[in-house]
């Protein structure tokens, strides 16, 4: 997977990580999931419909 970009708000830093998983939230919308290399937290990236191709 290309690395993507993330922002930790634990941190308060944008990270570059390249393993995230592809899901659908709740809501219905697609986003990428990951967690911060240095303290854990879990990030989310909400995605557009065309950049993911996730099997509902």
């Amino acid at each position: 997977m290309p690395a993507k970009i993330f922002y930790c708000v634990r941190c308060r830093e944008k990270k570059s990580v390249e393993k995230y998983d592809e899901i659908i939230m709740r809501s219905g919308m697609k986003a990428l999931k990951t967690s911060c290399p240095e303290c854990g937290t879990q990030m989310y990236r909400i995605v557009g419909k065309r950049h993911l191709k996730v099997k509902a």
